[in-house]
Parts: structure tokens; C-alpha cells; sequence
């Protein structure tokens, strides 16, 4: 980003609509494409997978809360991971949603918790690679029913190459089913070993 330290960025958002799918994309000012999704639209809500069982993986050996401090950027508004445990190629963690966190307004999908879901993997990214990472692609984005947390969001590695790590997310709520998956959640560990430090939200 050129801008990310002297007056921030803009953005915009385009649509185009093809059948029943809509495409999107985000682009900066200067028409730099950043991201490219393809949204396909249903009328009624697809079947959900089994919710998993529980892992009952080993407890993360330091305070969640620690974690914010030196593993992870995000300011207070996006510390939701509330309980982490990982082993065996798999993490499972307890998060908040936008409720539990205090958030004002409704959602189509839950961001507080997806935010929370994609900083899963970037501490999955730093077991492998000791480094901090950022997301960088999802393969499949499913929803299946309107998210109500807290959470719980299970992980499991698909595949690690250098920097990359690919996971695959379930994001089970507050009734035991599942609402969301992420499939093919790419991560990439920044060659600069740091990235800049949040001051807010």
C-alpha cells in the first residue's frame, strides 16, 4: 500500500453480475487489482455438515491474551480468540462474535468471527514457520444459516510449502451446528519477519 502511513488508501468495490453468480473485485484508486471473489447466489440455504467433536487437542502454553502482544496485530475491537489449543496438525480455538465483542449493527456472516478465524491460521502459519504471516487467498467461503456465537472454529492443515500454509476452517455456533466454512485458507509468512503495529481498532 503507498499510502498506508501518510493519509491511508482508497478502495473501491466492483460488481458484475453473470447468471447466478456475482462477481467482485477490489481495487485501489490507480485500478490495482488486490482481491477477486465470485459469489454464488442460492435461494435456499445449502445442507450443513456434521459439526465436529470436539479435538480435546493440547492447551496453547501461553495466555490468550499474550498472544496480542506478540503473535498477532489486531487492536482491541478484533481480539476475539478467547481459548486456543493445537496438536497433531489440527488447532481448535473459542471465539466471540460481533455480539460478544460489542459491536453495533446486523450481518449477512459474522466478520468478528471470520477475522478471528483467519488469525487461527496465521498462528498455525507461525508454527511452521516461526515468522508472522498474513491471509492471503480463501478457496471456498460456504455459509450455512445465520451466525450466532461465541464459536468454536476447528482447524486442520492441508498442506505447508515454505512461507505457504493451507487450512481448511469449520466455524461451529452457539447451538452446535455448523454455519461456516472456509476451505483452502491460504496464509503467507512476510519475508520481513514484521509487520506494522496497530494503535487502534
Amino acid at each position: 500500500l503507498k499510502h498506508y502511513n501518510n493519509g491511508g488508501d482508497g478502495f473501491g468495490l466492483h460488481f458484475s453480475v453473470a447468471g447466478d453468480r456475482l462477481r467482485g473485485e477490489l481495487r485501489s484508486m490507480d485500478n490495482t487489482l488486490h482481491y477477486r471473489a465470485e459469489f454464488l447466489l442460492e435461494a435456499e440455504w445449502p445442507a450443513a455438515p456434521v459439526a465436529p467433536a470436539p479435538m480435546h487437542l493440547p492447551s496453547w502454553p501461553a495466555p490468550v491474551q499474550e498472544l496480542y502482544k506478540e503473535a498477532l496485530f489486531h487492536g482491541p475491537d478484533f481480539q476475539v480468540i478467547r481459548r486456543l489449543s493445537a496438536g497433531n496438525g489440527k488447532m481448535e480455538a473459542e471465539l466471540s462474535g460481533t455480539a460478544q465483542a460489542g459491536w453495533t449493527g446486523t450481518y449477512c456472516c459474522d466478520p468478528a468471527a471470520l477475522d478471528g478465524a483467519m488469525q487461527v491460521a496465521v498462528l498455525w502459519n507461525r508454527q511452521h514457520t516461526h515468522s508472522v504471516s498474513l491471509p492471503t487467498s480463501i478457496k471456498k467461503f460456504r455459509r450455512y444459516a445465520l451466525p450466532s456465537g461465541p464459536y468454536r472454529c476447528l482447524l486442520v492443515e492441508k498442506q505447508v510449502r515454505g512461507p505457504r500454509v493451507v487450512v481448511d476452517m469449520t466455524l461451529v455456533d452457539a447451538q452446535g451446528k455448523v454455519c461456516m466454512t472456509l476451505e483452502g485458507a491460504e496464509t503467507m509468512a512476510l519475508s520481513s519477519g514484521t509487520w506494522p503495529r496497530a494503535t487502534a481498532a
